[in-house]
């Protein structure tokens, strides 16, 4: 039973959408998380100031959209999947595998969420609701020195020992559960933020506030693999409710030319995650600014990251130049975009994305977006629907 639990836990993990990723917004997603400066009001999640900038004869947008993306640097899932084989047949095995997750460095990453917006231009000001909603899951295996302690007679480790007593018919898989003193963690947060942009233009700048309710919820465990006591019961009084606030800017030079400005979460605060984990979570502003060239066939964008943003424990996300080419665009019956996103900072994997958008007769929408890592064996994928008029 202890068997199936473990390898249920680690495909929950592997499956889980997330808080404070990249917008999953596929359009967002496949240009790398660029379209803060080259965007429309369709994509005021980005940019409240975007709320602003639309087509004559456009009335309102509604869109919705969601995503998933899995990190796995050390190769956490296939770790635990083949060690769970090597229990039945393996002890040298079992021993490598258990040792190669000792070395691990980099936590399993499961992220992703869904995102609702609802704009609506108007000649002197623009509105948009947004509602975004998601967790984000860090995950892995703590292995115990003592499993990999070389203390049999033939000089074999804990492990083997237990492995081969399995493989002889004097142990069972459930015996070695109940034996190592090795354990798995996870530290997951769930968000949900809804919020009303508001834009407005003055001396030729569009300025955009969306003053928002964010609802957040951490939880987390760290248990002996013996007894995977999960213990991830909570109630209402676990939730956290926070005001906090988006800002952003728009201009735009020589008709072609736009420029952009944006900070999120504007106040900053720490919570500290419910179980045992003693990690907290810590939401700081965040900075982009960026830059995008609008042609009548293409679109360029480049966005660049000043301030860190969130961080979980001790682990914080990267610092990214984002760079974005959408041939088509969101006013033509197609688009094809592509985008590379390259962390500075070299804390994460850089990654690159692909996706394709469609309209049928200019009111309905559907897009489609993916991504790489690079050097952390990551992969995303993201879908949206849009209704406008």
């Amino acid at each position: 039973m202890k068997k199936i639990l473990l390898t249920v836990t680690m495909c929950f993990l592997s499956v889980s959408s997330a808080y404070a990723a990249p917008s999953f917004d596929p359009r967002t997603y496949a240009l790398a998380g660029t379209g803060m400066a080259g965007g429309n009001y369709n994509n005021i999640t980005l940019n409240p100031a975007l709320a602003t900038i639309y087509d004559k004869g456009d009335d309102f947008f509604f869109g919705f959209s969601g995503g998933v993306q899995l990190t796995d640097k050390s190769e956490v899932i296939q770790g635990a999947t083949d060690l769970i084989k090597a229990m039945d047949k393996s002890p040298k095995a079992a021993f490598n595998i258990l040792n190669d997750l000792s070395d691990a460095k980099s936590p399993l990453l499961a992220e992703g969420g869904v995102n609702f917006v609802l704009a609506v231009p108007t000649e002197k000001i623009g509105v948009g609701i947004t509602f975004n909603t998601g967790v984000i899951i860090l995950a892995g295996l703590n292995v115990d020195a003592r499993d990999l302690a070389l203390t049999g007679p033939g000089g074999s480790s804990v492990i083997e020992d237990l492995v081969q007593d399995v493989i002889d018919g004097s142990a069972t898989v459930e015996d070695i559960m109940n034996t190592i003193h090795s354990s798995a963690s996870m530290v997951g947060v769930g968000t949900s933020e809804l919020g009303v942009s508001v834009g407005m233009e003055f001396f030729g700048i569009k300025v955009g506030l969306k003053p928002k309710m964010q609802v957040v919820f951490g939880l987390g465990f760290n248990t002996n693999l013996s007894s995977m006591d999960l213990n991830l019961n909570f109630d209402s009084s676990d939730l956290n409710y926070r005001f906090n606030m988006d800002m952003g800017f728009h201009k735009t030079f020589f008709e072609n030319l736009a420029v952009g400005l944006t900070v999120t979460n504007l106040i900053p605060y720490e919570y500290t995650l419910t179980g045992n984990t003693g990690k907290t979570l810590k939401i700081n502003p965040q900075m982009t600014v960026g830059a995008a060239y609008k042609h009548s066939l293409f679109i360029a964008e480049l966005n660049l990251d000043l301030l860190e943003g969130w961080e979980i424990g001790d682990h914080k996300r990267g610092q990214f130049l984002r760079t974005g080419f959408e041939f088509g665009g969101q006013d033509k019956f197609y688009a094809l975009r592509v985008g590379y996103a390259l962390d500075m900072r070299r804390l994460e994997s850089d990654m690159v994305t692909a996706g394709l958008g469609f309209k049928i007769l200019r009111s309905f929408s559907i897009d489609l977006a993916g991504s790489y890592g690079l050097a952390d064996n990551g992969l995303g994928a993201t879908f949206g629907i849009g209704l406008e008029f």
